[in-house]
């Protein structure tokens, strides 16, 4: 997928979406109540956003919950647009 800022298709300008498999692993993390998230949601979060928004890998610092926070928003962005 060539997707950049918000999830945009860099070729068609269409916003992105996810594959079913990782419309089901978002969904199943936005379920989750917690306030903290540990490492395996981190990687998800890393593994997806470089994926659809076509960033290098990347895993964050942790001690800024704002990148964190942006990064999630981002992915929303795409969940929200369905599959």
């Amino acid at each position: 997928m060539n997707a950049g800022k918000n999830g945009m298709n860099l070729k068609s300008k269409e916003m992105a979406k996810f594959n079913k498999t990782d419309y089901n692993n978002w969904k199943k993390f936005r379920e989750s109540s917690k306030s903290t998230i540990v490492q395996s949601e981190k990687e998800l979060i890393a593994n997806l956003y470089s994926q659809y928004y076509n960033k290098p890998y990347k895993m964050p610092c942790t001690c800024n919950g704002k990148i964190w926070q942006k990064m999630i928003n981002d992915l929303n962005l795409i969940f929200d647009n369905g599959l």
